[in-house]
Order: structure tokens, then sequence, then C-alpha cells
């Protein structure tokens, strides 16, 4: 009988049910079976049920059966790497709470959870074959380590301090950008570097920002460039106290409240001919006005040096250039103020006395 064809039992097959030990020894099969005993020598390989089938329905091989009573999805028999199924699986904590005893935790949705005792403690390793140390690893801390795979680690990034991450070595990189990628002018607040050497930056306001520069001692800037394009050096020990700026198109202004005071062994000024048209010779001075002008001695703006010098307003209006003042933050404060130039001046004096000098022969030629 078909039903009772589970052990290899003469009697049984010959449909004699009254033999009651062949019985017991039946349902004594299905026990060790249901126990998880699968034995080939007591299980006939024509039978209705053998050890494949018990992975799934008879019908069915893509079932298995679960330990949770339940048919679910059966593993790859031919593949021959280990596969498990489950919920999750851990080798120590029994969840994925954070801090709980060291182990991993992978959930069913794919998260790997790793917990050690240490925050140097690796936690993920990779390598190559031949390898004697590994290439890459992750230390409990986050902290990213990389190798030869023939010496030990060499290069690494890790979390600094709260938004800050560091490494150890040199960053290299075809672009670091702290805003938009790209910066150009009117773009997001942000700075850009480039590997040509290029370092792009945009602020919203435009005297903040820009590039600042200073050595370990100091306590305020020695030097700094805002978007305005106004250059401020210092001491490094108080606020900057000179500043460079632009007044108007190809203009310059040194000015920090006050005027202040270039230095060079010479200043010179494009004259070569080459470069000037529509030339006349200046043949009249105003030399009446040159030599009213008197010289004064006086205080300037908010510095308690005397100074010795002209009154623009009593000078020739040729020598004069007129534009507006700014102040500290590069806003203007004076529309126009006058302006002596003095190469304009310089020329003016040379006409002057070369005026002069044709009088003088003249009167002596008169009084010879």
């Amino acid at each position: 009988m078909g039903q009772y064809n589970i052990v290899n039992a003469p009697s049984m097959v010959a449909g004699q049910p009254e033999d009651i030990s062949q019985v017991l020894a039946n349902f004594q099969a299905i026990q060790t079976i249901l126990n998880g005993g699968i034995d080939d020598s007591n299980i006939r390989a024509t039978a209705a049920i053998n050890p494949s089938k018990l992975l799934g329905y008879p019908s069915d091989s893509t079932k298995a059966l679960f330990g949770n009573g339940q048919w679910k999805a059966a593993l790859d028999l031919t593949n021959a790497g280990v596969q498990v199924l489950a919920g999750s699986i851990s080798t120590g904590p029994p969840s994925n709470a954070i801090g709980a005893v060291p182990g991993v935790f992978i959930e069913q949705g794919g998260r790997v959870l790793i917990t050690r005792t240490a925050e140097s403690t690796p936690t993920w390793g990779s390598a190559l074959v031949g390898d004697t140390l590994w290439r890459f690893a992750i230390n409990a801390s986050g902290q990213l380590n990389w190798g030869s795979g023939a010496g030990g680690y060499d290069t690494n990034l890790y979390r600094a301090a709260a938004g800050q991450l560091k490494t150890d070595q040199t960053f290299i990189a075809s672009a670091l950008s702290t805003g938009p990628i790209g910066v150009t002018p009117g773009a997001a607040a942000g700075a850009e570097i480039l590997n040509n050497g290029y370092i792009m930056s945009s602020a919203a306001t435009a005297n903040t920002g820009g590039l600042f520069m200073t050595v370990p001692a100091d306590t305020q800037w020695r030097f700094t460039i805002d978007h305005n394009g106004l250059l401020t050096w210092g001491t490094g020990a108080v606020a900057g106290d000179t500043q460079l700026r632009r007044a108007n198109p190809n203009m310059l202004d040194l000015y920090n409240g006050a005027y202040g005071t270039f230095r060079a062994a010479a200043f010179t000024v494009m004259s070569d001919r080459e470069t000037k048209r529509a030339i006349t010779e200046f043949k009249k001075p105003p030399i009446e006005k040159l030599l009213a002008a008197k010289v004064y001695t006086y205080r300037r703006d908010k510095t308690k040096d005397r100074h010795l010098g002209l009154m623009a307003d009593e000078l020739p209006e040729e020598v004069i250039v007129s534009g507006p003042v700014f102040d500290d933050d590069g806003e203007v404060v004076h529309e126009s103020m006058d302006f002596v130039d003095l190469y304009k001046l310089a020329a003016m004096l040379v006409a002057t006395v070369q005026h002069l000098d044709q009088r003088l022969v003249e009167l002596e030629a008169t009084n010879a």
C-alpha cells in the first residue's frame, strides 16, 4: 500500500497492516524525519517521499519548509555557496539597538550594524589575494584607512570635530568648493579652488569674505582681501592699519581713515611720445596763480603729523583732479574732493621756469 511505502518493510508492501511492529517502525521513521534525521537507508529510492522531496512540495521543488512551519522559496541547490534566508542575522547583539553588546547585526533591509568596544577597532576591511595587510579598513569611530596591502596604513580621513573632516596626509582634488560648483560672478556665496591655481570666491556682501592671512602667534589678520577688492595690511597684533582700494577706473587709493604714504626708490610715469596724440605746446603757464599759491604746514585727517604742502583751490585747474573719497568699508563719504596731480604740477613748473628764463633773456638783452 503506497501510503505505508516509507520504510523498507516487505510486510508493509505485501499489505499486512496487522504487523504492529512494522507500523511502529513506520511511525518511528516519521518521527525521525520530523526531528531532522533523514536516513537514506530506511527510505526507499522509489518511495513517494524521499529526501529531495522534503525540500518542497512533491510537485514544486521551488518551495522549502522553514523552521517556523511556513513554506517559502527554496535555496538554490545548484549553488556551491552557502545561502541563508532569515529576517535578520546577528553575531552578538539581539537587536539593532545602538550601543548594544559587540557584534554584527544584519537587518532584513540590508543595513549592516556593527558594534565594537573601542573606537580604533576595525569594523570593515578589504584586501587583494596575496596581500599581507588590509588595503582598506573602517574603524568603529568611522575613520577610513588606506594602505598598499604590504605595509601599514599611510592615508586616512576622519572626523576631527563637529562638522569637520580631516586627513593627516595630503588631500588632492581637481576642485574644492564650499558653495556652488563653478563659482562665477554673481553666483551664490561660496569659494572654489581649481587644480590650475585659480581661487574663485563669491560673497553675499561686497565688504566681507575673501582671503585672510596670519601666522600662529597673531591675534589679528596680517593681510586680507575682501570682495570689494580692498587690500588691508596690519601687524597681526592690532586691526589692519593700511588699505589699498579702487577709487575710480584705473585709480587706486592708499587710504584708511587718512591718506597714507607710498615709499619707493622712484615713481615713474609713462611719457613716451608714441603713446600720445593731438600734441600741442603749452606756452602760457598761469604764472601769476602759481606765484600766488602759498606753501603751508598743517595736520590732515586724524593724524598728528604736520605736513608741508599746497592747497588745491589755490593752484591752476590744469593740475587738479577731482574724485570721490571712501570710508573703511568702501562706502562713499565725499562725492568729490580735489587732488593734485604731481606729474602735471611738475610739468607746469617746467613750463613756468622756461617762461621766466625767456623773460630773463629778453630783460638782459634790453639792458645790454
